[in-house]
């Protein structure tokens, strides 16, 4: 089976039209979230000459944004070939999977994820509040949106020369999207006509997609807003220069990159903030960086980190910079992510160097870019531990739980899972393939008997709220208690 990753950042990329388009040309796309899926995304369906569907519950969170589902659940695929998609970065564990790059302006794909989920805290407030992704890439960056967009893309466009990286753009997508699908199929190797290129392309239109997340949200009584405009440069219309600041540094270095083009008022705050030179700090972190280098190098992942926890109290004493304290957390947060990205077992393969690598060169560039300076110095101050595999709670069932092997399977007790003990009052909680946000005050409820009466009444009152996604759950929370 030859597999390809297809990715974006976490934000309103338009990369469920890509999804969409490879769906109905018969190319096996899908999305990648076992915990979602704990059976798997397709199944094959009996007695219909090798068609396959959909399970219920990706038709569940996919009628939202394939236009398809409407019509049918039923695909004839093509052989030894699958598509595998979402925004999460431990994709590079499977770095001889192929990448599909899709990206978007990010002036207009953090603000269409404001809109979408964030509008109850101001424009600016979001711009300026940094995020730990729960549920795309736990418990890492704890950096604003700008800041994450570009480190994401930092990351993967520095394993171009592990992997193959294919870049496309949004933008692109809408403008001369027949040739984009062309290009697609191209780098996947296969062949498709004309004709149904150009069908492909029309079932998948931004208007279809739109009928498609309404039609779904008239069934289910939820909102969920994956298509509000698509429009190319709506920044322009909305964005001032305080706004446009946020968009500088990191992010003005990776729209670059990327082709776009930076705002003047981007750039008034400058556009250097490298560290100092190495020589201008202390010879203690200077030894200490040069060890932790050498056993990097050599492999010895052992030896690296224990130099950086050897490096780390001393950097912390009242006698050091804040210079040499940035050196030491540059590093020390570049092999955390790695250890988080890739798990333990990685670390000494060539994809741990290209990571590190990639995270390593953002930390130094931007040091002293504010909020990536005040990241760094609160991870030294005091030290935390290096964590690794954190995307395995992604991977694991939200209902999953041991059965002691005296029981047999079948008569374990389904129960909620714990996600999160107190998120402003709530308990978040995994069952049954969603989230579940439970208000301590309503005492405990018992989700597995709860009637959708029930469910309705204890929503009206504000003791539950529930979504497909941790952080939809909890900006619900949030909007509620904004109200209140």
């Amino acid at each position: 089976m030859k597999r390809f990753n297809l990715i974006s950042a976490p934000f309103s990329s338009g990369l469920s039209w890509v999804v969409s388009v490879l769906m109905e040309l018969g190319i096996r796309t899908t999305h990648e979230e076992p915990r979602r899926y704990p059976n798997g995304f397709w199944r094959t369906l009996p007695d219909a000459d090798g068609a396959e569907e959909i399970v219920a519950e990706g038709v569940s969170h996919m009628r939202y944004y394939l236009p398809a589902l409407h019509v049918r659940n039923s695909f004839h695929l093509q052989a030894g070939l699958e598509v595998l998609w979402e925004h999460r970065l431990d994709f590079a564990r499977h770095i001889e999977r192929p990448v599909i790059l899709f990206v978007r302006d990010p002036r207009d794909a953090i603000r269409s994820l404001y809109l979408r989920n964030y509008s109850h805290l101001g424009w600016l407030e979001y711009l300026r509040r940094p995020d730990r992704w729960p549920d795309h890439f736990p418990e890492m960056f704890d950096l604003p949106p700008t800041e994450t967009w570009a480190v994401w893309h930092a990351m993967w466009l520095g394993l171009d020369t592990l992997t193959s990286v294919k870049c496309l753009r949004f933008e692109d997508s809408r403008l001369r999207p027949v040739e984009m699908v062309r290009d697609i199929l191209r780098f996947l190797g296969v062949e498709r006509s004309a004709e149904s290129i150009q069908r492909a392309v029309e079932n998948s239109t931004f208007d279809r997609t739109k009928a498609a997340m309404e039609k779904a949200e008239s069934e289910t009584g939820e909102r969920f807003q994956i298509a509000r405009r698509g429009k190319v440069g709506e920044w322009q219309e909305i964005f001032d220069d305080e706004a446009l600041r946020s968009f500088g540094g990191p992010a003005a270095e990776w729209m670059r990159r990327l082709g776009y083009e930076p705002a003047p008022a981007s750039l008034d705050l400058g556009s250097s903030w490298e560290l100092t030179r190495e020589s201008e700090v202390s010879e203690f972190v200077r030894r200490s960086l040069g060890e932790f280098r050498r056993c990097w190098e050599a492999g010895d992942v052992a030896g690296a980190r224990k130099h950086l926890l050897r490096a780390l109290p001393g950097v912390q004493s009242p006698e050091q910079t804040d210079s040499s304290r940035l050196w030491v957390a540059a590093s020390w947060v570049a092999l955390d992510w790695t250890a988080r990205v890739l798990g333990e077992s990685m670390l000494q393969s060539p994809v741990a160097r290209g990571v590190f690598a990639s995270f390593s060169q953002f930390n130094h560039q931007f040091a002293e870019w504010p909020s990536v300076r005040q990241m760094l110095l609160r991870t030294v101050t005091p030290a935390l531990s290096i964590r690794s595999d954190v995307f395995g709670s992604l991977d694991r069932s939200l209902s999953a739980r041991p059965v002691a092997e005296s029981r047999p399977p079948e008569a374990a007790p389904e129960e909620p899972r714990l996600v999160e003990e107190d998120y402003l009052g709530y308990r978040v909680l995994g069952f049954r393939g969603r989230f579940y946000a439970v208000a301590h005050i309503a005492g405990r409820i018992e989700l597995a008997t709860l009637s959708m009466e029930s469910l309705s009444e204890e929503q009206r009152r504000g003791n539950i709220f529930t979504g497909d996604l941790g952080f939809e759950v909890r900006e619900k929370v949030d909007r509620f208690i904004k109200m209140a």
